[in-house]
C-alpha cells in the first residue's frame, strides 16, 4: 500500500517540480539580465521595462489575446492601400507612354529649339517629375511601415518560440497547442506582409525607371539651355535672304518655334482645371486687394492733408481697381509656381491695362507715351510668340517688330524729344536716356542676327529687352503700392503708439523707401540677367572671382572671405544704428532711468553690436585667431607703449559713460571752450559752441583735468546784474525797484528768492546788484537781457540816474607861483 501511495504521488511531484521550473525560469533570466554590473553606481536609474524572454504560463492566455489583436492590426495595415490601387493602373499606362515619349522628346531637344518650346517641355516634364517624386515618397513611407511591422512580427515570433521550448519540456499539451497556433498565425502574417512589401518594392522599381526617363529629359533640357547660352553667337539657321529666295522652303529644317493657339489654349485650360482651388484663391485675393485699396483711399486723402509729400501716392490711388489688381497679380507667381509659359503670357496681357492706368497720373506726357509704346510692343511680341507657329512667318514678324521698334527709338533719341523729357521728371532723364540707347544697340544687333541666320540670338535679345523694360515698369508700380502700404502702416493706430513713429515718421518712410528701391533694383537686375540667359554664367563667374585665393603661405584667404567680412561689418554698423535709433526714440524715453543712463545704454548697445560684428567679420574672413596669438601679444605691448593716448581716451570714454559726469545736452566749460555736449564717443566728445562750431575734445581731458558742468544735476543757474545809480539816490527805493522787477518776471524762480543788495560806494555811483535764479538754462542770457531792459525802464520812470564815470582834472602851470593853478 505504501508502494501504491508512492506510485500515486510520483506523477504529482513531477508535475509540481516542472511547474516550479517553469515559474522560476523567467525570474532567473530577468534577474540575470537586470543584475547591475560591478561598475554601476548604487544610485543608477532602474533599467527600462523590457519584454520578457519567455511568457509565464499564467500569462499565456492573456498574451495570446493581445498577440491576436496585434496580428489583426498588422494584417489590416498590410492590406492593399489606396495608393497602390490607384498607382498600379497609372503605372501600366505610363510605362507605355513615358519611355517612347521621352525618347522622342530627347531627339527633338537640339540647340535650335525655341526657348519658349524648351520652357513648355521643361514645365511639362518638371510637373511629371513632381508627381513621380510624390508617389516615391508615399511608397517609401509604405515600405517603412511594412518593415516596422515585420520587425514587430520577428520579435513576437522569437518570444513565442522560446515559450514553446519551455512548454515542451513540461509536456503541457494544451499550452503547446495554443502556442503553436499562435506561431502559425504569426508566420502567415509574416508571409502576407513580406508579399505586400515585395509588391511595393516592385512598384518602386517600376517608378524608378520612369523617374530615370524623366530625369533624362530634364537633364537634356538643361544641357540644351546651357548650349543655347554658350552658342548665342553661333549661326543656327540659314540666312534670311537664302530662305526668301527658295520657292521650295520646307519648315522641317527649322524647329517649330511655338505652340499653336489651340494647343496653348488646351494647355492653359488643363492647367487651370487641375488647380481649381488655387484659381478660387487667386480670385479671392483680387477682390480682397481691391476692397482693401478702396477702404484705405479715404484715409489716404486725410493723410495727404497732413503731409504734402503724399500727394503722388494719392494720385495713383485715384485708380483703386487697377492698384488692387496689380497687388493681386504680384502674388500670381507664388499661387501658381509651376505655371506654363502660355499662362504667364496670358497674365502679362491682363496686367498691361491696369498697369498703364495706374501709372498714368504719376508720369508726364513723354514718359506716358513711352509707356504706351512699350505696352504695344509687349502685346505684339506676345501675339507673335504664341499665335505664329510657322518658323518663317515668325522670323519675318520678328524682323518687322525689331525694325519698327528701332525706328521709334531713333525717333525718340532726337535732341528735341530728349528736350521734352527734360521738361518732365529730371530724376528719370538719365535712366530713360541710357535705357533707350542700350535698347537701340540691342535691337540693331537682333536685326543683324536675324538676317544672318542666328534666330535664337535675335529672339532672345528682342524678348529680353521687352520683358526687362516691362518688368521695370511693373516694379515701378509695385514701388508705389509698397510705398502706400508703408504709409498705411505708419499711420495705423498700432504704429502711432510708438514714439519714434510719431516724431520721426518722415525719416522712417524715406529710409524704408530707399531700401525698397535698392531691393527692387537688385531684383530687376537679376530678372534682366535671366531674360538675357546669362544668370548662370554671371553666377559661375562671380563664384570664380569670390573663390580666387589672395593669401600667401598658410594664410589662405579668398575674395569671398573678404567680401563676406566687409558685408558683415556693414550690416553690423547699420544694425547698430537701427538699434540705437529704436532705443533713443522709443524704448529709453519710456523708462524712469536716471539722467544719462539711457544714453549710456544706447551707446554701449551700439558698440556691442559692432564688436560682435567685428568678431563675426573675422570669422567670415576665415582667419584662425589662434595663429595670431603671439602677434597679438606683441601688438598689445606696442599698443601699451605707442598708443597710450588712444588707450587713455578709450578708457576715459568708458568712465564717462558709466560715471556720467556729463551727458548729452549738458552745458560745459572746458578750458576756453564753452558750449553744449553734442556727442560722447569712446575716444572723444563733441562740444557745440555758442558760435555754432563743433570742438572735438579727447575724453582724457575730461578725466585728467577739471571742467565745469553747468547742468550736471539740474538746469538751475544764477544770474547777477550789476548796476550803479547817482549819489543822492535813495538806496531803499533802488532795492525795492530791483526786487519788484525780479519778482514780476515769470522766468525767475521763486526759490531761492531773488535778492537785491547794495555792494559799495563807487567812484561815481552807488553800486547795487540783483541776483536771481532760473531753470531756463538754455536761454539765461535772454532773461538777463529782459531784466536789464526792465531796470533801465523803471529807473527812467522813477527819475533815477545811472551815472557814467567822471574825472576831475587839475592842471598846474610849470614854474608858476604856488597856488596859481587852474581847475
Amino acid at each position: 500500500m505504501r508502494t501504491a501511495a508512492r506510485r500515486a504521488c510520483h506523477p504529482a511531484l513531477t508535475s509540481l517540480l516542472a511547474l516550479l521550473v517553469v515559474l522560476a525560469a523567467p525570474v532567473a533570466i530577468g534577474a540575470e539580465e537586470g543584475a547591475p554590473s560591478p561598475g554601476d553606481g548604487a544610485n543608477a536609474p532602474p533599467p527600462a521595462a523590457a519584454q520578457p524572454a519567455v511568457i509565464p504560463t499564467a500569462e499565456v492566455a492573456a498574451r495570446w489575446r493581445s498577440t491576436q489583436s496585434t496580428l489583426g492590426e498588422i494584417r489590416e495595415r498590410a492590406s492593399e492601400s489606396d495608393t497602390s490601387r490607384k498607382l498600379l493602373p497609372q503605372l501600366d499606362a505610363l510605362e507605355k507612354e513615358v519611355p517612347p515619349l521621352a525618347a522622342e522628346v530627347v531627339t527633338k531637344l537640339t540647340p535650335t529649339i525655341s526657348p519658349h518650346r524648351l520652357g513648355e517641355i521643361e514645365g511639362t516634364w518638371t510637373k511629371r517629375s513632381a508627381h513621380f517624386d510624390d508617389w516615391s515618397r508615399q511608397l517609401a513611407d509604405r515600405v517603412k511601415n511594412l518593415s516596422d511591422d515585420l520587425a514587430e512580427l520577428d520579435s513576437l515570433e522569437n518570444l513565442w518560440q522560446k515559450t514553446e521550448e519551455v512548454a515542451s519540456e513540461n509536456r503541457a499539451k494544451p499550452l503547446i497547442d495554443r502556442i503553436r497556433s499562435t506561431l502559425t498565425a504569426i508566420h502567415e502574417t509574416q508571409a502576407l506582409v513580406r508579399k505586400r512589401e515585395n509588391a511595393i518594392l516592385v512598384l518602386q522599381d517600376r517608378l524608378a525607371k520612369l523617374t530615370q526617363d524623366v530625369g533624362t529629359v530634364l537633364g537634356r533640357v538643361r544641357n540644351v539651355r546651357r548650349a543655347q547660352q554658350q552658342n548665342l553667337l553661333v549661326v543656327d539657321s540659314v540666312p534670311l535672304w537664302t530662305v526668301l529666295g527658295r520657292s521650295d522652303f520646307e519648315a522641317e529644317n527649322l524647329e517649330d518655334l511655338e505652340l499653336s493657339i489651340t494647343e496653348g489654349a488646351r494647355h492653359a485650360a488643363a492647367y487651370f482645371e487641375s488647380r481649381g482651388a488655387k484659381v478660387g484663391l487667386f480670385i479671392l485675393i483680387i477682390f480682397v486687394t481691391i476692397a482693401g485699396v478702396f477702404g484705405l483711399r479715404a484715409k489716404a486723402v486725410q493723410w495727404a492733408g497732413e503731409d504734402e509729400s503724399l500727394a503722388p501716392i494719392i494720385a495713383s490711388l485715384s485708380r483703386p481697381i487697377s492698384g488692387g489688381f496689380l497687388v493681386a497679380a504680384s502674388t500670381f507667381p507664388w499661387v501658381f509656381p509651376d505655371r506654363p509659359d502660355v499662362v504667364g503670357g496670358f497674365l502679362s496681357l491682363l496686367v498691361i491695362p491696369p498697369l498703364i492706368h495706374f501709372l498714368s497720373p504719376l508720369l508726364n506726357s513723354p514718359v506716358r507715351r513711352a509707356l504706351y509704346a512699350l505696352a504695344a510692343w509687349l502685346v505684339f511680341d506676345l501675339f507673335r510668340t504664341y499665335l505664329v507657329p510657322d518658323p518663317l512667318v515668325n522670323r519675318l514678324a520678328l524682323l518687322g517688330e525689331d525694325v519698327v521698334v528701332l525706328g521709334v527709338m531713333l525717333w525718340l533719341l532726337r535732341p528735341k524729344r530728349l528736350g521734352d523729357l527734360e521738361s518732365g521728371d529730371h530724376s528719370l532723364l538719365w535712366l530713360i536716356g541710357l535705357g533707350m540707347r542700350i535698347t537701340t544697340l540691342a535691337l540693331a544687333a537682333a536685326i543683324v542676327a536675324n538676317v544672318a541666320g542666328n534666330v535664337t540670338l535675335a529672339e532672345m535679345l528682342t524678348q529680353a529687352l521687352v520683358n526687362s523694360l516691362f518688368t521695370a515698369a511693373a516694379l515701378g508700380a509695385a514701388l508705389k503700392v509698397l510705398e502706400f502700404a508703408l504709409v498705411a502702416c505708419l499711420h495705423s493706430q498700432a504704429a502711432q503708439q510708438l514714439r519714434m513713429v510719431r516724431r520721426r515718421s518722415r525719416v522712417i518712410r524715406e529710409r524704408a523707401i530707399r531700401i525698397l528701391r535698392i531691393a527692387l533694383v537688385l531684383f530687376w537686375g537679376w530678372i534682366t540677367l535671366r531674360h538675357f540667359r546669362v544668370e548662370q554664367a554671371a553666377h559661375d563667374y562671380a563664384i570664380r572671382i569670390l573663390n580666387a585665393p589672395i593669401g600667401a603661405g598658410d594664410f589662405d584667404v579668398t575674395l569671398g572671405h573678404l567680401f563676406g567680412s566687409v558685408l558683415v561689418i556693414v550690416v553690423s554698423v547699420y544694425l547698430a544704428r537701427i538699434v540705437r535709433f529704436i532705443l533713443d526714440e522709443d524704448v529709453m524715453p519710456r523708462t524712469n532711468l536716471p539722467l544719462g543712463v539711457p544714453y549710456t545704454v544706447s551707446v554701449l548697445a551700439g558698440y556691442g553690436i559692432i564688436l560682435l560684428g567685428s568678431f563675426a567679420a573675422v570669422a567670415a574672413a576665415g582667419i584662425d585667431m589662434s595663429r595670431f596669438a603671439l602677434v597679438l601679444s606683441a601688438l598689445s605691448v606696442g599698443i601699451g607703449i605707442g598708443l597710450q593716448g588712444v588707450v587713455n581716451n578709450f578708457v576715459s570714454g568708458l568712465i564717462l559713460l558709466f560715471e556720467r559726469p556729463l551727458k548729452v545736452g549738458d552745458t560745459v566749460e572746458v578750458g576756453d571752450v564753452r558750449g553744449e555736449i553734442h556727442r560722447i564717443g569712446l575716444r572723444s566728445t563733441t562740444v557745440r559752441t555758442w558760435d555754432g562750431s563743433e570742438v572735438v575734445i579727447p575724453n582724457g581731458q575730461f578725466i585728467g583735468d577739471k571742467f565745469t558742468n553747468w547742468t550736471l544735476s539740474d538746469h538751475v543757474r544764477r544770474i547777477q546784474i550789476d548796476v550803479g545809480v547817482a549819489y543822492g539816490t535813495d538806496p531803499e527805493q533802488v532795492l525795492e525797484i530791483l526786487k519788484e522787477i525780479a519778482e514780476a518776471n515769470p522766468r525767475v524762480k521763486e526759490a531761492p528768492p531773488p535778492r537785491a543788495l547794495m555792494r559799495a560806494f563807487g567812484e561815481s555811483s552807488l553800486d547795487f546788484m540783483l541776483r536771481v535764479w532760473t531753470d531756463d538754462m538754455g536761454n539765461w542770457t535772454g532773461l538777463r537781457s529782459e531784466l536789464t531792459i526792465a531796470i533801465n525802464a523803471k529807473f527812467a520812470e522813477a527819475n533815477i540816474e545811472i551815472p557814467f564815470p567822471q574825472r576831475d582834472l587839475h592842471v598846474k602851470k610849470s614854474g608858476g607861483a604856488p597856488g596859481n593853478e587852474a581847475s
